[in-house]
């Protein structure tokens, strides 16, 4: 259908804007060429066929005119292989194929039900999410933090202050009974 409506569709344009289009034998073919009384009936045809004698007709409208005669079979082209190509191009189901609901079913879903889910989220991330996952890029700081209640700032502003708290904390499950006035370095 679309080679029918826009035979140079599909060429390719070079650097100057000209058309190139690459005639294949297959194409030639269906023209029936070496058919010399069917290129005689076309000749014939188009011979008498003058845009003025029908109101100046563009190209397109010329198209669907032949569309019109090949609908009535007034042209030499034969339907059946314009309904060969249709089928063959635009049809859904091929020859003595019957709709079945499962099968549609399982066609329509194939390609999502492949994969698991997983496996389709993990598609939609980009690979460079992964690659410090098991190789952490800096090393680890150590923060020091409050054992007794995390929220607090700092439990010894200093390293002495820590020392004291760690002397008297050793003091008090020893059972010392010092006064907290009186210095544990102090000598009598």
């Amino acid at each position: 259908m679309q080679r029918i409506l826009d035979p140079l569709g599909d060429c390719v344009k070079d650097e100057d804007g000209a058309l190139m289009y690459t005639v294949d034998d297959k194409e030639l073919n269906s023209f029936k060429l070496d058919n010399e009384e069917a290129m005689r009936a076309e000749y014939e045809e188009l011979k008498e066929y003058k845009l003025e004698n029908h109101g100046g007709l563009l190209e397109s409208d010329y198209r669907v005119e032949l569309f019109e005669k090949l609908e009535n079979d007034a042209t030499t082209f034969d339907q059946k292989d314009f309904a060969e190509v249709f089928d063959r191009e635009m049809s859904i189901f091929k020859k003595d194929e019957r709709y079945d609901y499962v099968k549609d079913m399982r066609d329509c879903y194939k390609d999502s039900l492949s994969k698991s889910t997983e496996a389709k989220i993990f598609e939609t991330i980009p690979d460079h999410f992964f690659w410090d996952i098991k190789k952490p890029q800096r090393k680890s700081v150590i923060i020091p933090k409050n054992r007794y209640n995390p929220f607090r700032g700092r439990e010894y502003k200093n390293f002495f202050e820590m020392r004291d708290n760690e002397a008297y904390i050793d003091g008090q499950h020893q059972k010392e009974n010092r006064n907290d006035a009186v210095s544990s370095y102090r000598r009598y």
